[in-house]
């Protein structure tokens, strides 16, 4: 469990860039089994870093034995339901997340160079 720990911490970590720590003792306390990662913000000048990132966080995260929704059909449907941009994703409730797709925890990302 706490190799896991140290797994999910250090791939956080490394996708937050030179941030702070925070506290994920909550997150460890929920035990989720399956993550819902969402498309990241792009405040960097690369317009191509935001999909480069997004088709490249799931793999880690899923050999932590975590299940992570396939990113294209999340995407998709997000798009096919009125909610086109990374932006207004984020603005949905995380209830509406565990409604929709039974997710245990949602990723938000953010790129920031």
């Amino acid at each position: 469990m706490k190799t896991l720990w140290a797994l999910v911490t250090g791939t956080l970590l490394l996708l937050c860039g030179c941030q702070t720590a925070k506290d994920y003792t909550e997150f460890i306390k929920q035990q989720p089994r399956s993550i819902l990662v969402l498309p990241p913000l792009n405040e960097s000048v690369d317009i191509a870093g935001t999909y480069g990132v997004y088709s490249s966080v799931t793999k880690p995260i899923a050999e932590m034995r975590y299940y992570v929704f396939p990113v294209t059909e999340v995407d998709l449907f997000l798009k096919e339901n009125g909610v086109p941009a990374a932006e207004e994703m984020h603005q949905v409730s995380l209830a509406k997340f565990r409604e929709i797709f039974g997710a245990d925890a949602v990723l938000y990302l953010t790129v920031k160079s």
